[in-house]
Parts: structure tokens; sequence; C-alpha cells
């Protein structure tokens, strides 16, 4: 029932889309054609409305699919195999075939993530800084219809900019199942072991999931609500992991 669409291959690794996604953008793209029609707009202007934000999503899950590429082709780099990538309506999982036994290797695998995220920030800005000096108007009726396009879609890349800026903050922080928290795995396990450093990570992990469920709840915001549960999920499912290979294979621990 819960089945995952096939979106193609890419450097040796699948790239599935969960059906969840799906609904996540007819949500979403309903929602907005439905205040465009409270707010009087034709059914015209509606569809634009709506198609824009479902433009915009995919726009961002593509950065989505880089980011977890960057996790996967580093991992290759270190003798991992990826089984596959899978977009979730919360964000992209990248499904290794194994964590990295070395503490570093987990540290640069993890950072790789958020890194390609500020690559795309960096590109953005580097076009957007020269919008600042031009102006796109005038300069578009002697240039063209290409370059008015540019500046049409001038708000839909500085949403994507911000988005990746979003990613790299949320990813970083130092719990499960973040970036942050394998990096703060990482670099706890060469001190204190992997096991314990997960326990911590995690631990930080169920209290940011009880946050964001609060707030969430506060504030009617039920894709917090989903979030949390991810992050509690995700949190739970590594540490109960963890302490299951210790038990086999004390020695590693």
């Amino acid at each position: 029932m819960f089945r995952s669409i096939r979106l193609g291959r890419l450097w040796g690794i699948d790239v599935f889309v969960h059906f969840t996604f799906l609904l996540f953008l007819l949500y979403f793209g309903w929602q907005e054609w439905d205040v465009a029609k409270a707010e009087g707009l034709s059914d015209h202007d509606a569809f634009h409305s709506a198609a824009n934000v479902v433009a915009l999503i995919c726009g961002i899950f593509c950065c989505v699919v880089l980011h977890e590429y960057g996790h996967a082709l580093t991992a290759r780099r270190f003798g991992i195999g990826t089984v596959d990538i899978t977009l979730l309506p919360i964000g992209g999982v990248a499904r290794l075939e194994r964590i990295p036994e070395k503490p570093m290797q987990e540290l640069i695998v993890a950072v790789m993530g958020p890194a390609v995220n500020v690559v795309i920030i960096v590109v953005l800005l580097a076009m957007f800084g020269v919008s600042h000096f031009l102006n796109w108007d005038r300069f578009a009726k002697h240039q063209g219809e290409w370059m008015h396009g540019l500046n049409v879609w001038g708000g839909f890349f500085k949403n994507i900019l911000w988005a990746n800026v979003a990613m790299v903050v949320f990813n970083l922080i130092p719990a499960f199942p973040m970036d942050g928290g394998r990096v703060l795995r990482a670099l706890l396990a060469m001190r204190i072991g992997r096991v314990r450093a997960t326990q911590i990570a995690a631990g930080i992990g169920k209290v940011l999931a009880v946050g964001l469920a609060v707030w969430g709840f506060s504030k009617h915001q039920y894709l917090l609500l989903f979030t949390a549960t991810f992050v509690w999920i995700g949190a739970s499912q590594e540490a109960a992991s963890v302490r299951y290979q210790a038990q086999r294979l004390p020695d590693e621990s």
C-alpha cells in the first residue's frame, strides 16, 4: 500500500519518491488555489498561483536530492554503497549499506550533505548579487524575452536560496537524525565510544522532537507535528540499532 515511485537512476543510485510526497504536493497546491479563489482571483490566476507553489516545492526537493547525493557519493569514496535515495514530505533519506565505522569518515560523510547546500547558496548569491546593480526591467527591454524571464523568476530562486539556508541550519542541529547529530556522534565517539555518543545525540534529538511538537501544537502548525514524529522515530531507531550492534559485537562499542 505504502509504495514508492522510482524517478530514475543517477551515478548508479536509484531515486524514489514516496507516494505521500505526491499527496504533499496536492495538498499545498490545493491550499494555494483555495486561498487565491477566496481572494477573488480568476481560475487562471489561481491555477498560476498554485502551480508556482508546486514548482517551488519541487525546486526545493531537487536541492534535497543533491544534498543526499552529497552523502552518498562521499560514502562511496570510503567503499560504502548506497541502496537508494527516497524523497519524503519532510526531506530525503539516503540509505547507506552501512554506517562508516571510523568516526572521522562518518563526520566527513555527514557534513557533505549541508556542504552541497552551501555551494547552491553561493551560486545563487553570485547570480543575484549582480541584480542589485542592474535595473532588470529596463535591461530586459533591450536584451530580449529571456532576460525578462530571469527577472520574473528572480523571486523563485531567492526562495530556493532561503530554503537552502534553512536546510543547512536545520541539518546542522546536533541531534539525531539530522546530519549535525552524526557530526556530534563522530566527535564524541573519538573519546567516549560509539554507544554512549549515540545515546547523547539521540537524547538531544528526542528533546528537539518534544519541542517541535509543543510548538507545532500551540501554533496549529501540524507539519511541525509530523516533523517531530519523524525526528523522534529517527533518534529512537538509531539508538536501538547501535545498542543492538554493541550487544552482538561488544568489542566495537
